[in-house]
Formats: structure tokens, C-alpha cells, sequence
């Protein structure tokens, strides 16, 4: 699977975002506490269907 954006809307710390990934290479950086995480967590939500902070099966 590729995935060329990402939009987020009301998800965790992001209000309404339009990401763009490069097709050759990703890298997120930023200072802790700015949203890395969560931008990994909606791509599983959107594959898999729910948060890995879940204990639901």
C-alpha cells in the first residue's frame, strides 16, 4: 500500500490538516508532544480499524 496524503479531521491534537508524503522517503521530526505519534496512529486506525491504545479485540 502506498499512501501519497493523509487528511485528518478532529483526530487527537490535529483540528483539520491535509499531509503530503514524498514517494521516495518519510521521516517525521519535531519536538516531543507535537503530534508524530498520532499522525502513525490514524494510518493504523485507517487500515486496521482501531487504536493500538485499546485494550478491545
Amino acid at each position: 500500500m502506498r499512501i501519497d496524503s493523509l487528511q485528518l479531521f478532529q483526530f487527537r491534537n490535529y483540528k483539520n490538516i491535509t499531509i503530503k508524503f514524498n514517494p521516495e522517503i518519510i521521516v517525521l521530526h519535531g519536538d516531543n508532544g507535537v503530534g508524530k505519534t498520532n499522525i502513525l496512529e490514524s494510518i493504523y486506525v485507517g487500515t486496521i480499524g482501531k487504536s493500538h491504545r485499546t485494550n478491545d479485540t
